[in-house]
């Protein structure tokens, strides 16, 4: 059960940051290192060109280190992030996300699957949609689902919002989601897992956690028969999967492959033994 899952709490990471980094970054800054060297081997005194090499060099991987930072999902350079192993601890363990709702006709099918089968998932609601539909919000707090903050607006140019405009979109959003359910949402779950510099300093001062994932199920562009075949090829545990209960119309115009994957991936996962929370 949720309630009994083990929820690591990260601690300041500025210390830290350069050890998060991945092996491919950790090679470009061993590289960049090497083509210094062999130019100091062979300028000697230092002149205008190293100089210039050093300070452009050290630019663009900072550059490059920052983007990984905003639009890597995983990516923990600008912010924390809590994944599969942090939430649920146990190895064999999954849990559903369900992102962009909620949806008066999928998110409330998806609702009636979970119940069926007593699981309990993750819900990244849009203050915009709550709004929209609060009896789907309230049924999801009533059935025990954890609602996390997914942004007011969705903005797909949220990595440019200020600290204010993030700010603001952040807690309309909670305020929200505490009018319809009497509860803060704990978490917070960037658009598309973007993130920026002003995030950090967001979340500090609402007292969240940025929410992340381990697969991603890329339903909103794939049929059924794709995304059971993604989620098993890409498969481990513990882990939390991704799916998205919102139609939107950059996306597909339903979200029936994604209930009809769900179905099929429930039975999956119970004849291979993992627990779905």
């Amino acid at each position: 059960m949720i309630s009994a899952m083990k929820e690591k709490v990260f601690g300041k990471s500025y210390r830290a940051i350069y050890k998060r980094i991945d092996g491919l970054f950790y090679k470009f800054v061993l590289i960049n290192m090497m083509i210094t060297t062999l130019i100091i081997a062979f300028k000697e005194p230092l002149d205008f060109l190293f100089i210039m090499w050093v300070l452009l060099s050290s630019a663009l991987i900072q550059v490059v280190l920052y983007f990984y930072g905003v639009f890597s999902p995983q990516s923990r350079l600008l912010v924390d992030v809590v994944q599969g192993k942090d939430f649920l601890g146990q190895k064999n363990a999954i849990l559903f996300r369900f992102d962009d709702g909620p949806d008066p006709k999928y998110t409330l099918t998806i609702l009636d699957i979970l119940k069926e089968h007593k699981i309990q998932a993750v819900f990244a609601v849009t203050g915009e949609r709550a709004e929209k539909y609060p009896h789907i919000i309230e049924r999801m707090g009533d059935e025990n689902h954890i609602i996390t903050n997914h942004s007011y607006s969705h903005s797909y140019l949220i990595s440019l919002f200020s600290y204010k405009k993030l700010l603001r979109e952040i807690q309309r959003t909670n305020d929200i989601i505490h009018k319809i359910t009497g509860k803060w949402p704990e978490y917070y779950c960037p658009p598309m897992g973007h993130k920026n510099m002003a995030l950090r300093k967001v979340l500090k001062h609402t007292g969240q956690k940025v929410l992340g994932w381990d697969i991603r199920t890329y339903d909103t562009k794939r049929s059924t028969h794709e995304i059971v075949n993604r989620v098993q090829k890409h498969m481990r545990s513990p882990a939390i999967i991704l799916f998205h209960d919102g139609v939107f119309k950059w996306t597909k115009e339903d979200c029936q492959s994604t209930v009809e994957s769900l179905k099929e991936l429930i039975q999956i996962f119970k004849s291979k033994g993992y627990t779905i929370n």
